[in-house]
């Protein structure tokens, strides 16, 4: 599932945006208001989708958009005169005000980019997550969702691939 950084310099406009984005079943992992945090969150991420306002705290959304990977995909919502301004070519604008439902279209426009551009794991990948799924489902006694979140959460907190933290379940490693 493609995963959401919300940043805003008001908190409570992020956590607007993070309800509506969860209400329409959106995977919210982070809440930032400095491009430093941003790029933290896509440290661990690597790859997802940024929704951001013109200027943060400490710097702007294009001198973001420089230093994160191109697998990470931006959408800019500020006024016209800010949009006016953006440089790079790889950040999506929109204007304020902004309603839920123009965010939904958005968000959904932005999370069929990001599947068309994130590498698709090779069957032997899946093979081994299942492997490891299997493993962890009989050893802890966890449901197969249970199990899949574990992975995940391993591999967010290590920065690796899931089948890398499957290769290493498999192997014994302690997760």
């Amino acid at each position: 599932m493609a995963r959401f950084v919300i940043a805003f310099r008001k908190r409570e406009t992020s956590e607007r945006i993070a309800g509506i984005l969860r209400e329409n079943g959106y995977e919210v992992m982070r809440i930032c208001t400095s491009g430093s945090e941003i790029r933290r969150a896509f440290r661990i991420l690597q790859d997802g989708i940024l929704i951001s306002e013109y200027r943060l705290n400490d710097e702007t959304v294009d001198q973001i958009a420089e230093t994160l990977s191109d697998r990470t995909l931006i959408l800019c919502v500020a006024k016209p005169d800010q949009l006016a301004g953006i440089e790079s070519q790889r950040i999506f604008k929109a204007r304020v005000p902004l309603n839920s439902s123009a965010l939904t279209a958005y968000s959904e426009m932005l999370v069929q980019l990001h599947y068309r551009n994130v590498p698709k794991r090779s069957g032997e990948d899946n093979a081994r997550i299942q492997q490891a799924k299997q493993k962890l489902m009989e050893e802890r006694r966890m449901s197969e969702a249970d199990a899949y979140r574990l992975l995940q959460k391993s591999s967010m907190k290590l920065g690796l691939g899931m089948a890398q933290i499957a290769e290493r379940i498999l192997q014994g490693e302690t997760i």
